[in-house]
């Protein structure tokens, strides 16, 4: 709770307004409602503010069983969760599942993505990376066996061949300079980044 007050304390020299919302929701959360209520009357009375007013004041209301006013609470969460252009929908829909004992979980709407197909992994590893002297060549899917890999460096040349590569096959790489590699298998078109530190 400390820390919350201090990243308070920063955020009130930035943006008072926001401050104050942040402090509202963590006094609601630690059912310390006085205090919310206190702050939430520190928020200037404009637009903006009205709804996570109204909002605040309705959750902490909804939340005093035989109070009376949970009906009217959850009337008030209801109208701002329904309203299409509210800015706190999701926050008054998060509180009616609350109110309902629902578990809720929010999904974004899906997107796509250039070349956003199933993820692809690389046909084989590099094991370790970064490495020394040498590295272990693992397959992670079926890969022809017998193949040559080549090693390039940063400036595109080819610096090292390794010809009858299978699965655990071990590369001696001890005569690469300390950098950063590519290597290529000849008949897949999966390029890895290897490590070299010494």
């Amino acid at each position: 709770m400390v820390q919350i007050f201090c990243l308070l304390a920063l955020l009130h020299c930035i943006d008072t307004e926001w401050a104050i919302r942040l402090l509202v929701g963590t006094y609601v959360d630690e059912h310390l409602y006085e205090q919310a209520l206190e702050e939430l009357q520190n928020l200037p009375n404009t637009p903006e503010n009205a709804e996570f007013i109204a909002l605040y004041q309705a959750i902490i209301e909804g939340g005093l069983e035989g109070s009376g006013k949970s009906s009217a609470a959850i009337v008030t969460v209801n109208t701002i969760a329904d309203n299409a252009v509210s800015t706190h929908k999701t926050l008054a829909q998060s509180v009616l599942a609350i109110y309902n004992g629902a578990d809720y979980i929010r999904h974004g709407a899906p997107i796509n993505l250039p070349n956003s197909g199933r993820l692809q992994v690389s046909a084989f590893n590099l094991l370790p990376n970064p490495a020394q002297d040498q590295v272990t060549v693992m397959f992670t899917r079926y890969v022809k066996p017998n193949q040559t890999m080549k090693i390039f460096d940063l400036q595109g040349r080819l610096v090292l061949i390794q010809k009858d590569i299978a699965q655990n096959t071990l590369v001696n790489v001890a005569k690469l300079q300390t950098g950063i590699y590519f290597c290529r298998l000849s008949e897949e078109a999966d390029v890895v980044k290897l490590v070299i530190v010494r």
